[in-house]
């Protein structure tokens, strides 16, 4: 899968997404290395490896100058096949994976081992492995050209089918059950304020109050649920601060009226108009706030 993806420019685990998207069984590890590093792969054992082998089995115990012999073998092997034991060395490691960044395929293809290896030594030395997450990031972030944004996404310009919408929903659905997502989730939530209500919040006073930390739910008759930015302390009134990306398109009247069939009055602010027009939005902003 590696080279697949070396091959289109993608990551490994891109692949693995489409192979399995495809129905294509994948090898398991067994099958995938079985053999192909070890030195001795394609010749027959001796009668005296066999006998070895055999008192190995009884508990038998290698002298240290025989681990010497057998390791300056393996060593030589390696060379023969182009391999190289400097991940072995934990200041050349940490040279690759953690300055230089290398992915342990990588370094792994610099020494002709696979990358277990260079994650058992990894682990041996307590050099931090990248995450998935991590690894997938470092590797966009080097190939800008290979993230499947946009028109290089095979789903972009594509509809949901009513099929996949209500699977989606029935996922989500069955997600919100689990406590452990629903926590995970609302961690994710706890970087609000956004840099736009920040700015709001510093520039009124202090009984304009941010609640968009899910502080102030609200109902609508259609059964939907709103939780606003700001709200007013010790009046019927909210404030809404729109991101220009997230509410593109979006009518601020029509949350207005929602939030009025509730007894709320509404005002609602674009994140542009904070940034380059601060004296009108406080000035609408003392409006609203006095009309109580």
């Amino acid at each position: 899968m590696a080279q697949i993806g070396e091959i289109c420019g993608v990551s490994h685990g891109v692949v693995c997404g489409w192979m399995k998207k495809c129905g294509i069984k994948r090898r398991t590890y067994r099958e995938a290395t079985k053999g192909k590093y070890h030195p001795m792969w394609g010749k027959h054992h001796s009668e005296a490896s066999k006998k070895m082998m055999s008192l190995n089995k009884m508990g038998f115990k290698h002298s240290d100058e025989s681990r010497k012999k057998m390791a300056l073998g393996l060593s030589k092997a390696l060379q023969k096949k182009g391999g190289n034991r400097l991940y072995y060395k934990k200041s050349w490691l940490h040279q690759k994976y953690i300055v230089e960044q290398l992915s342990m395929t990588q370094i792994g293809k610099l020494c002709n081992v696979d990358s277990s290896s260079i994650f058992h030594f990894l682990k041996k030395y307590n050099i931090l492995a990248r995450t998935q997450g991590e690894a997938v990031t470092l590797f966009y972030k080097k190939n800008p050209d290979a993230a499947m944004r946009g028109p290089k996404n095979p789903n972009y310009g594509k509809k949901l089918s009513t099929k996949q919408k209500e699977q989606i929903r029935r996922t989500s659905k069955k997600n919100w059950k689990d406590p452990e997502y629903v926590e995970k989730c609302l961690k994710a939530t706890e970087k609000r304020p956004t840099f736009p209500e920040k700015l709001f919040d510093e520039m009124t006073p202090n009984e304009i109050r941010y609640v968009g930390n899910h502080a102030y739910w609200r109902t609508f008759p259609d059964g939907k649920h709103r939780n606003p930015d700001f709200k007013i302390t010790g009046q019927n009134k909210v404030i809404e601060v729109w991101g220009k990306y997230w509410h593109e398109g979006e009518d601020p009247k029509k949350l207005i009226n929602q939030y009025q069939e509730v007894g709320l009055d509404c005002l609602v602010f674009w994140d542009y108009e904070i940034f380059d027009n601060p004296e009108r939005v406080i000035d609408e902003t003392n409006h609203f706030f006095k009309e109580g």
